[in-house]
């Protein structure tokens, strides 16, 4: 995993356009402008003198340009959101101040290329701004306009400014960043999601669960009946009756819904191809990555829905982030800000434990809430599994991708898209 991430490094350093200098003005350039003077001076030709003496000159002072070029220029970068999902807008601004005595003739301004994000109105993946005389101690400002197409972590923050004399005969570049992550969640699909079961009692642990009830909100009174608590007792209202009266509490309802994402069916192991079938296995590989960034679509637009109606929402995985890091269960909450990040984070990678993702649940999770498991295809670990612990569970619900023949014969198994109209399901 180091190993790849270093490559895409250095791809993305490649990515920059290297600085041009003519061959005259190169390092060691000036040593022979100065021996071809001595010579001349040596055979008193006086028009090599002067040719040798003008390049001289001219050498030491594009130079000089060049290594004072970059010295104090003082850049700034700002998004206008830190957080969008894909296929939406957003705006950078951006400075540049030239701190310091010495103009520049140009200076350009330039983004590596980053997939899924598009800055300018070009359309393209990447992004060049040239100013012509940025004059001393003179500070620029500018926006630029940028879309997210595709879902994930970016670092947009990574800038190379490049600049040199006013001849371009020689060019100095210096890397500068800006600490710019965009998180871009995965797209928003309308989506109609199912009610939960009206008789579910929230907030206690066992099959049925409980009512949680706030004591400072009376919602009513009625006539006491055997079990009642002495603490509910109205005594006032007794007194004025004649008759025990008890007191009904607002209930709380604490509606919370844990997600399971298994990504266990959009890996793909290479080392079962040969060199002859790469074709064919690109092929695979780019047919899993679609589909799990639809499901991953599909499983934010659910989250979304949700969250609009206040439910708590909780997530787990087996899958590792973009730095191929273990990613931590998140305990159910109304801010869905941590998992829709963990969504922009997460990769097909599967993480190794010991203990599969499904089991985990039980050992590190008390579970008092509807489970949902999303998967590529229900396999035959997800059905034995779901026998083994179906008593232990409130609610558990798998949709899958593929139908198979283990989701056919699990009741609670239904396809991803039932989430969707009968329109959208016709357009796929």
């Amino acid at each position: 995993m180091t190993d790849r991430l270093q490559q895409d490094k250095v791809e993305e350093n490649e990515q920059f356009r290297a600085p041009q200098t003519s061959i005259l003005f190169e390092k060691y350039a000036v040593w022979v402008l100065l021996a071809g003077l001595v010579i001349a001076i040596w055979y008193r030709f006086v028009p090599l003198i002067i040719v040798s003496t003008f390049l001289l000159f001219l050498t030491v002072m594009i130079r000089f340009w060049r290594i004072k070029s970059l010295a104090h220029m003082e850049l700034k970068l700002e998004l206008s959101k830190s957080r969008i999902f894909a296929n939406q807008d957003f705006h950078l601004d951006a400075s540049l101040y030239n701190n310091k005595w010495l103009p520049l003739p140009w200076v350009e301004w330039e983004f590596p290329e980053n997939k899924g994000i598009v800055l300018g109105d070009d359309e393209t993946d990447t992004y060049l701004m040239r100013f012509l005389w940025l004059l001393w101690y003179q500070q620029v400002h500018w926006t630029i306009h940028g879309r997210a197409q595709k879902r994930g972590v970016r670092d947009i923050g990574r800038v190379r400014l490049r600049s040199g004399d006013g001849f371009r005969f020689s060019e100095v570049e210096q890397e500068y960043d800006l600490n710019g992550k965009l998180y871009v969640y995965p797209a928003v699909l309308p989506v109609s999601i199912p009610a939960f079961h009206p008789s579910m009692q929230w907030g206690m642990k066992g099959k049925q669960g409980g009512f949680l009830e706030d004591p400072l909100l009376v919602n009513g009174i009625r006539e006491y009946q055997d079990g009642d608590e002495v603490r509910r007792f109205n005594w006032r209202a007794s007194a004025r009756t004649g008759k025990l009266h008890t007191n009904l509490y607002q209930p709380i309802l604490v509606e919370q819904l844990f997600i399971l994402v298994d990504v266990q069916g959009f890996h793909v192991d290479k080392s079962g191809y040969q060199e002859d079938d790469a074709i064919e296995l690109q092929k695979i590989i780019m047919k899993k990555e679609a589909d799990f960034e639809w499901m991953l679509s599909m499983i934010t637009s659910i989250i979304v829905q949700y969250h609009r109606q206040e439910n708590s929402i909780g997530l787990i995985s087996n899958a590792r982030n973009y730095l191929g890091n273990k990613m931590n269960p998140i305990k159910p909450s109304t801010n869905v800000t941590l998992i829709l990040d963990q969504l922009a984070e997460m990769t097909s990678m599967i993480r190794k434990e010991k203990m599969s993702i499904l089991d985990e649940v039980f050992v590190k999770l008390e579970l008092s809430m509807p489970l949902f498991i999303f998967c590529e295809k229900v396999t035959n670990f997800h059905y034995m599994w779901y026998e083994r612990n179906k008593q232990k569970l409130i609610d558990v619900r798998f949709f899958y991708m593929y139908e198979t023949d283990d989701s056919r014969r699990l009741p609670i198994a239904q396809p991803l898209h039932s989430f969707l109209s009968n329109d959208q399901q016709g357009a796929l």
